[in-house]
């Protein structure tokens, strides 16, 4: 088992701007993990977040805080894929998965 959780409370993130839930990120042991990369896709496929690659785990500002091009999309379900690199591993782990945005 990986030592990785994707912080957004059970699989969601409430972009309300009381510093709550308000990054959909990756948590996990700085040691033994990198991000490669980090995308979301809106419901009809297109790209709506791409995070910085080889960035560290737990940190909030390097994950998605709802928003597109500097403006807030709509509540709803989107769809992550997450590769990160897992120390003694030579391929990059993909996670998939969907989040739901409540504003």
């Amino acid at each position: 088992m990986l030592p990785i959780s994707l912080q957004a409370v059970a699989g969601r993130i409430a972009h309300i701007g009381d510093g709550m839930n308000d990054y959909f990120y990756v948590a996990g042991r700085s040691e033994t993990l990198m991000v490669k990369s980090f995308r979301i896709f809106n419901r009809w496929g297109a790209l709506v977040f791409q995070g910085c690659t080889d960035c560290p785990v737990n940190v909030a500002a390097h994950g998605w805080d709802g928003t597109f091009k500097g403006r807030a999309v709509a509540s709803g379900v989107y769809v992550y894929a997450i590769e990160l690199a897992v120390s003694g591993q030579q391929q990059p782990v993909l996670f998939k998965g969907d989040i739901t945005l409540i504003r």
